[in-house]
């Protein structure tokens, strides 16, 4: 389960939600000042039923998050394009012509709300 501290900063998606709100955070005393450490990332299940199907051209290559700007109106849900595409190094798994698919906002908090509340 998430830390609660963690799940406060899911304030408004507007604001942009970093993946990792749904990670469990560990302090470690190893690290300089005690940092947070964040354990491994709970993959979401994004509904693609409203997704658009996009066609990459040459100025996409390695610029989910410009896409991600397109769709959401942030950057910041990049990482969802990745996910949903199976894009794991953005500036080598993309090419021009390559149809992806790109999730819906809605979808992204969904899929995140349902996460978190698990």
């Amino acid at each position: 389960m998430a830390n609660t501290s963690v799940l406060n900063t899911f304030v408004n998606p507007q604001q942009g939600v970093s993946r990792y709100v749904t990670c469990e955070v560990i302090q470690d005393s190893r690290l300089l000042n005690g940092q947070a450490r964040y354990t491994q990332w709970n993959l979401l299940n994004i509904d693609l039923s409203d997704a658009i199907q996009y066609t990459v051209r040459a100025q996409d290559l390695g610029r989910l998050d410009v896409l991600s700007a397109k769709v959401t109106g942030l950057p910041d849900y990049w990482w969802a394009i990745a996910k949903v595409n199976n894009i794991k190094n953005q500036f080598t798994d993309m090419s021009v012509g390559q149809i992806i698919i790109l999730p819906s906002l809605t979808s992204i908090v969904t899929a995140l709300q349902e996460n978190i509340a698990e």
